[in-house]
Order: structure tokens, then sequence, then C-alpha cells
């Protein structure tokens, strides 16, 4: 009988002690803390961590309970990085080395000479930067929406279905072959042309002509004959 209490209570002995050490396992998984330490390339990064803002690399956080968190990292121009870190009893320590953002090179419009396209598709106009419009010379510019020629927006509005075609400077339907481009004429200056060719005459917009002036004729009181004197 005693030998049986005996072995009873040592039974019991060892059932608390088994209790005292599960206990002690469980208080430290759930109530220990650990360390997280932050760098990152280039510094100066915001770090969050479980959504939280904790301050820029690089950074120490304390008091961090054991298990998985998520770790976030953004900075200005580059990739933000994010990810479920393990912190441990130990110190974490994590170095991340940021992408920056690339930026697409755009490619470049070609340039419409404006001046050239007026000369060639409309003869005897000149180009009006104002309102981007081919005038004549005594046309009154009409009003515009668009202060600037854009190759491909220019074909799109005036020339629906159409596309812009750089290499010969086109507005060209789908499947329709490319035209030579002709080649630039000289631009002739109107004002110049006349004093050259004809001495003492000005250009007349009216009538598009190199005119002189009218002839004033000068007559006294006793004449009666050009160029004759009364006796």
């Amino acid at each position: 009988m005693m030998r049986l209490e005996r072995m009873q209570r040592e039974v019991i002995v060892l059932i608390l002690m088994c209790c005292v050490l599960i206990s002690g396992c469980i208080f430290n998984q759930n109530g220990g803390k650990g360390t997280l330490e932050v760098n990152s390339s280039p510094n100066g990064a915001a770090v969050f961590l479980d959504n939280g803002f904790r301050g820029n690399t690089p950074i120490t956080i304390d008091d961090i309970t054991l298990g998985s968190h998520l770790v976030e990292l953004c900075y200005l121009g580059y990739e933000n990085w994010s990810a479920n870190v393990s912190i441990t009893s130990d110190t974490t320590k994590l170095f991340i080395p940021l992408i920056p953002i690339s930026t697409p090179t755009p490619t470049p419009t070609p340039v419409l000479d404006k001046y050239l396209y007026c000369i060639e598709n409309v003869p005897g106009s000149h180009y009006y930067p104002q309102t981007n419009q081919c005038l004549y010379p005594d046309q009154t510019p009409r009003p515009t929406k668009t202060p600037i020629i854009d190759n491909y927006v220019y074909c799109t509005e005036n020339f629906p279905g159409s596309h812009y075609y750089p290499q010969t400077n086109q507005c060209l339907y789908s499947g329709e072959t490319p035209r030579p481009t002709p080649t630039p004429k000289p631009t002739l200056d109107i004002y110049k042309y006349c004093a050259e060719n004809f001495p003492g005459s000005q250009y007349n917009f009216s009538t598009k002509q190199c005119e002189y002036p009218p002839t004033v004729v000068v007559t006294t009181q006793h004449s009666n004959i050009l160029g004759g004197v009364n006796k």
C-alpha cells in the first residue's frame, strides 16, 4: 500500500513538472521579443512594419513580437520593396538594394517643315505661325484651335483614316504607296523680285503684280497743252 501511494506521488510530481515546462515554452513563444535592423541602398528609405511607419534607413527596431511580420521599404524614384520577414530571438538583419524606376526614352517626333509644306502644297501662300496656317498675302487668318502642327494630329484631323508617313512627310491611308517627295522649290521674295526686275515698282497684294506708282501730271495756270505754254 505504501509503495502504491509513493508511485502515485511520483506520477503527480512528473505531471506537474511537464506542465511547468510546457507553460514555460508557451510563454517564451508568445511573449518573446526580437530586434530588426534594416539598411538600404540608397539610405533614407521609409520603413513600414506591419503597415506602420517606423522611420528611415538605417534603422533598428526593438521589441518586435517573434514570428512573421510584413516589412516594406519606399523611396522616391525607386521601386517599392516588401516581404514577410521572420523575427527570431536573435537580431534579424536586412540589407535591401532598391531598384531605380526605369523611365522609357520617348520616341522623337519628326519635325514638319511648315514653310516648305505651304510652298509645295498651297502655291503662292506662306506659313502664318500665329494660327499655324498656309495663307495668301492678302488672306485674313482664320481662327484655329491647334497652335502647333503635329504631324500625326494633322493627318488624323484633316484626312480621317490616314496616318503620318515621316519618310516622305505625307498623310497616307492604309495600303497606300508613298509618293516621291518633290524637290524643294526656292522661296520667292516678291518685294525683292519687283525691285530687281522692275526698278521703281512695288508689289500689289490685290493684283499680285509689280506696279509702278501713278504718274503725277503738273500743269500751270496758262497751260492748255501738255508741255506747251501760252505766249
